[in-house]
């Protein structure tokens, strides 16, 4: 018989456990989490990698294209709200936080220097994405499909970029189980993490 998780600070820390080796590894099935953010009266999700979590400060962090229309939503006042799912764990994990952008400062100036050549290239994509195209297209400089950038070559590739900061504000929980599942909810309350059950 399947044992449920019973403490919910166990379930807490396993949960931040799980995003922070979703952002070391990316072989982790928390490495590409999907995000969605509020445009008008619909939700638009989409995928990103995590690039760093921080149970400290609560946030989880994603890059984006500044030109990207997720950043139009996020200046418009989205939250940011973050689906994770262990298959292996059976265990999903819906996160609600409150973003900030950052672009052309001294975050993202630190963020940028961590990532390699080959990470920029995406950045020096000639067009915004999503923009209409004619053609199946990789967005990409010409000389730029078979190969990394050189650190110069990727310099140019910094103006389009932006790291988004998520301070996490609550965290629910689902384990899925034939014996019945289990559902927790934690809420940080300005000072400290509240768990309470919820019914599945």
């Amino acid at each position: 018989m399947e044992r449920a998780p019973l403490d919910l600070d166990a379930i807490l820390s396993s949960a931040w456990d799980s995003f922070e080796e979703g952002a070391r590894s990316g072989d982790s099935i928390h490495h590409t989490p999907t995000i969605a953010t509020v445009r008008g009266r619909m939700a638009t999700q989409r995928t990103v990698i995590l690039r760093h979590a921080d149970r400290a400060t609560r946030h989880l962090v994603f890059h984006t294209d500044w030109r990207a229309p997720k950043v139009e939503d996020l200046q418009r006042g989205s939250a940011v709200a973050w689906h994770f799912y262990s298959p292996a764990a059976r265990a999903q994990l819906r996160v609600e936080s409150v973003p900030t952008l950052h672009h052309q400062d001294e975050v993202a100036r630190a963020a940028w220097d961590r990532i390699t050549p080959f990470g920029r290239r995406a950045y020096l994509a000639p067009s915004a994405p999503g923009e209409r195209s004619d053609a199946p297209s990789p967005n990409l400089p010409p000389h730029l499909i078979d190969r990394a950038p050189t650190a110069e070559e990727s310099a140019p590739g910094y103006l389009n970029f932006a790291t988004v900061f998520c301070r996490v504000v609550l965290i629910d929980w689902l384990w899925l189980a034939s014996t019945g599942h289990r559902r927790a909810r934690f809420a940080f309350d300005g000072r400290e993490w509240k768990g309470e059950w919820a019914e599945p």
